[in-house]
C-alpha cells in the first residue's frame, strides 16, 4: 500500500511540473501557431534567478521566486515584441528563431554557472507519513500549488474576458478583429503567462532538484510530447496527456528504470498518433 502511494504521489508531481509547460507551450502554439522551442529555457532561467536571489543574494525564497516570476513575465513581453511578433503563422522562421535563442542563453549560463550544479536550500523540510508512506512536504506542496495554478489557468481562460479574447483569437482571428480585440494585446497576454506558468513550475520544484543550464531540456521535450499526445491546442486534452505521461514515468521508472519509462512513453505516444493522428481529445480551448 505504501508503495502504491508513494507511486501516485510522485505521479501527480511529475504530471503537474509537465501540465504546467505544456501549457505555455500550447498557449503560444494555439494563439501564434508557432512552437516555442525556448519554453525549456524559461524554466531554467527562472530556476537559476531563484538560486542567485535567493542563495547568492540571500532573499527570502518566496521573494525570490516572485522576483524570479516577474522577471520571466517581463522577458516574455519583451521576446513576444522584439522577436515573435512579427513571425506569427510562421512555422519554420520561428522554429529557427526559438532554437537560436535556446542555443544563446544555455550558453551563456554554461559560461557563468559552469558544470558544477547548484542547489536551492529546501523550503518546507520533513516528510508526512501517511498509510505507511513517507512523503516529503516539498512534493505536497508542489501537488497543491500545481494543481490550483492549473485550475487557476482554466478559470481564467473559461470566465474572464481576457480569456474569452485569447478563446475567440484561437477560433477566428479575423473574426476576432472584427469584433474589436487587438491582437497584438493578446499576443502580448499569452507570452506573459505562457512564461509566468512556466517560471512557477521551475520555482516550485527548484528546491527539489539539482540546478544546471540544462534543466530545462526534459521539461520542454515533455511538454511537446503532451501536447502531441493530448491533441494540440487542447487544454482539455493537454490535461490528460500530462496525467497519463507523468504516472507513466512514474510507474514504470520505479519499477524498472527512468530511461524505460521514457521509452514506454515514446511508445504509448507513436501507439495513439498511428490510431488517431490528432490526439487524444482535438478539441480547442
Amino acid at each position: 500500500m505504501a508503495l502504491y502511494l508513494q507511486i501516485a504521489v510522485n505521479g501527480v508531481v511529475i504530471s503537474c511540473l509537465y501540465v504546467l509547460v505544456a501549457l505555455g507551450l500550447n498557449l503560444i502554439l494555439g494563439i501564434m501557431h508557432i512552437v516555442n522551442f525556448a519554453q525549456g529555457t524559461i524554466y531554467m532561467l527562472a530556476a537559476l534567478t531563484l538560486f542567485v536571489l535567493n542563495v547568492v543574494v540571500g532573499l527570502n525564497y518566496f521573494v525570490a521566486g516572485l522576483l524570479s516570476v516577474m522577471v520571466m513575465a517581463v522577458l516574455g513581453l519583451v521576446m513576444e515584441r522584439l522577436l515573435f511578433r512579427r513571425l506569427r503563422g510562421q512555422f519554420l522562421p520561428s522554429l529557427v528563431m526559438s532554437l537560436g535563442l535556446v542555443l544563446a542563453i544555455e550558453g551563456i549560463a554554461w559560461l557563468n554557472f559552469g558544470i558544477v550544479a547548484q542547489a536551492v536550500p529546501p523550503v518546507f523540510p520533513g516528510v508526512v507519513r501517511f498509510l505507511g508512506a513517507s512523503v516529503s512536504k516539498e512534493r505536497l506542496v508542489i501537488i497543491a500549488a500545481g494543481l490550483v495554478l492549473i485550475a487557476g489557468l482554466f478559470l481564467f481562460i473559461r470566465s474572464t474576458r481576457a480569456g474569452r479574447a485569447i478563446r475567440a483569437v484561437e477560433q477566428d482571428p479575423e473574426g476576432a478583429v472584427l469584433q474589436g480585440i487587438d491582437l497584438d494585446d493578446v499576443t502580448r497576454l499569452v507570452f506573459m503567462v505562457s512564461f509566468t506558468l512556466t517560471a512557477l513550475a521551475a520555482v516550485l520544484v527548484a528546491p527539489t532538484l539539482a540546478l544546471d543550464p540544462s534543466i530545462g531540456e526534459t521539461p520542454l521535450l515533455k511538454g511537446l510530447v503532451i501536447i502531441v499526445l493530448g491533441g494540440m491546442g487542447s487544454f482539455t486534452g493537454t490535461l490528460l496527456g500530462g496525467f497519463i505521461i507523468g504516472f507513466t514515468e512514474s510507474i514504470v521508472g520505479t519499477f524498472y528504470d527512468p530511461v524505460v519509462a521514457s521509452l514506454v512513453s515514446a511508445l504509448f505516444l507513436m501507439t495513439v498518433l498511428i490510431f488517431k493522428p490528432s490526439g487524444l481529445l482535438p478539441y480547442r480551448m
